[in-house]
């Protein structure tokens, strides 16, 4: 199966398995899904999405070698984890909105998944992009990579009251950020918690995990 199939397949496995936003109530999620590992054993897939409620999603993929046809893999061997920038328009700045924790998968499966319980983590009228981190454990080490989403606009809904009842007011876009989120990850240019924190350096936010698989 050519993998260009194989994508398309696990676009629509990954919305059976919690990636569809369906709990959002927002349509048009934006999502990437990339090989993060192409190895003689297994081939791993990430998928990063982020809805225009800021609800974002992070899923692992486990497929046979040559990247065709799903995998089951034991427990602890696969792992997903979540991190969710937000952008300061005024002072074009992305900045960590929300980070997971490293999740494995506790039973044998072929995929493990992360989505966020809450809505606009980081407030409305600004956007938002979504990066997951698809690796496997191959008994001494994991492999694999991250994966980005592209930059969502997250809209503002006003609800405005009045004598004859009440009408929704949603922002518009406006032009999309100067630097991408890819480009400030690739340049150090992320900062911690908020605009004004720390950069992050590039390995350090998008690091591999650090527990141990398998056991």
């Amino acid at each position: 199966m050519k993998r260009r199939r194989i994508a398309r397949s696990i676009g629509v496995m990954a919305a059976a398995v919690g990636l569809a936003f369906t709990s959002s109530g927002q349509a048009g999620a934006i999502a990437q899904t990339a090989i993060t590992y192409d190895g003689p054993s297994w081939c791993i897939y990430g998928q990063a999405a982020v809805d225009a409620a800021a609800f974002s999603g992070a899923v692992t993929f486990a497929t046979h070698p040559g990247c065709g046809g799903y995998k089951t893999m034991p427990a602890h061997t696969l792992s997903v984890e979540r991190v969710l920038l937000a952008y300061d328009m005024p002072n074009n700045r992305w900045y960590e909105c929300n980070r997971t924790t490293p999740v494995q998968n506790t039973t044998a499966s072929y995929y493990v998944n992360s989505n966020s319980s809450g809505h606009a983590t980081c407030g409305l009228g600004q956007w938002y992009a979504s990066f997951t981190a698809a690796y496997a454990w191959d008994g001494t080490a994991w492999r694999g990579a991250w994966v980005g989403s592209n930059n969502q606009w997250v809209p503002v809904s006003l609800a405005a009251k009045s004598a004859a009842g009440s009408a929704a007011k949603t922002s518009a876009p406006p032009s999309a950020p100067k630097t991408s989120a890819a480009d400030a990850v690739k340049r150090g240019e992320v900062r911690r918690g908020s605009s004004t924190g720390p950069r992050i350096a590039t390995d350090e936010l998008l690091r591999a995990p650090t527990a141990p698989g398998g056991n």
